[in-house]
């Protein structure tokens, strides 16, 4: 996770909020045997140029002792001290829960509430979103890390503030799936590190160059190509992993669990049966001739609300796209279906309207259909 606040920023303002007239925790002392016994365990960590940690010693409710050992900043010379801050990222999950369950327990709020009793800034989407949904990863509320990224062009992590994501949330015109109804934190067909060979059935080359092609999970937009090399059916543009058949229909993919299900005789689908899940339905996307005439009529400068206003411009080569806001790095995108790029990390599908390029949509395993509208020249 990239974030120190990896739930979502409405959650931390809810505890925030919640915990703010709790009173500060009283402080004792201990023997100077007890903290010299403390200290020697944190020896290796006492160094001048060397990152370290802060510690805190509780005992009964109160804090007992604390203190830093090692260098917060070693270009500025700078020790770590008790009131030193550290990107904590995910570990923030489980206290922020712990803390929302206290209160709970005290009465104080209910997980089952709507989270616009307190933030009233959030939409309202139709469906309400819980505290509980929140806490479950099941709100459908898009990252906020990805949309300010998106936004500016670039991840800036040390220049993102509250302020900034609770600008960003509410300008968001839907969510990414229905609180509840799925989760914000799923798997994928990435690449695993570990190669598996199970013992599999042979099939025909005719029958594995059906299945080659681009297929899209049409609710995230997650795209998948395969190809036939060497004889085998290998997953991505790069063919690095295998899927090795273990039936006639049924494919292992080499290092992950689960199977791809091929649907039909014609491979126009498949599906990803993950070990305890749900299958996902990807669908096979007929392939384009790309020419430079087709990509020159993306061209052009988009703009999204949902960003604050972000402006992307859309420049074409003969065989890519280029997507650059202000001063950032470009993304280049190639296009794998009709009117669908992949670039960056993200799924970029292009709008039309009576035929015309009128916007597109930017999607990843965080954000999707984030909208973005051309500019007339």
């Amino acid at each position: 996770m990239r974030a120190s606040r990896s739930i979502p920023a409405t959650l931390f303002a809810l505890v925030t909020c919640a915990l703010a007239s709790a009173a500060d925790a009283q402080r004792g002392a201990m023997t100077d045997t007890t903290t010299r016994a403390v200290d020697r365990v944190f020896d290796a960590w006492r160094s001048t140029d060397s990152p370290g940690c802060a510690l805190g010693v509780s005992r009964n409710g109160r804090v007992v002792y604390e203190r830093g050992y090692g260098m917060a900043n070693l270009e500025t010379g700078t020790p770590i001290s008790p009131s030193s801050i550290f990107h904590v990222a995910s570990v923030s999950k489980q206290f922020t829960a712990m803390a929302i369950m206290l209160l709970a327990r005290e009465g104080k709020l209910s997980v089952d509430d709507n989270i616009r009793k307190y933030l009233p800034e959030i939409p309202d989407y139709g469906t309400p979103i819980t505290i509980r949904h929140l806490l479950t990863h099941t709100s459908g509320l898009r990252d906020q890390w990805e949309l300010l990224s998106l936004a500016r062009g670039r991840f800036e992590e040390d220049r993102i503030t509250e302020a900034d994501v609770m600008d960003i949330v509410p300008r968001q015109t839907a969510l990414n799936f229905t609180p509840g109804a799925d989760v914000y934190l799923a798997g994928s067909l990435a690449p695993a590190a570990t190669e598996v060979t199970p013992q599999g059935v042979t099939l025909s080359s005719e029958r594995l160059q059906r299945r080659a092609g681009v297929y899209v999970q049409p609710r995230t937009m997650q795209i998948v190509e395969l190809l036939v090399r060497d004889g085998r059916l290998m997953l991505g543009r790069q063919g690095t992993v295998a899927l090795t058949p273990v039936s006639e229909d049924r494919m292992r993919i080499s290092g992950q669990p689960g199977e791809a299900v091929f649907t039909d005789a014609a491979a126009s689908a498949f599906d990803l049966t993950p070990v305890g899940g749900r299958p996902l339905r990807f669908e096979r996307r007929p392939s384009v001739v790309v020419t430079p005439q087709l990509l020159a009529s993306y061209a052009g400068d988009y703009v999204s609300d949902e960003l604050a206003g972000a402006v992307y411009r859309v420049t074409s080569t003969d065989s890519t796209i280029a997507l650059r806001t202000g001063t950032s790095t470009p993304v280049t995108a190639r296009l794998v279906f009709a009117d669908t790029f992949l670039g960056g990390g993200y799924t970029i599908q292009f709008t039309r309207s009576r035929g015309q390029v009128t916007g597109f949509e930017v999607t990843n395993g965080r954000i999707r259909h984030v909208k973005f509208v051309r500019r007339k020249p």
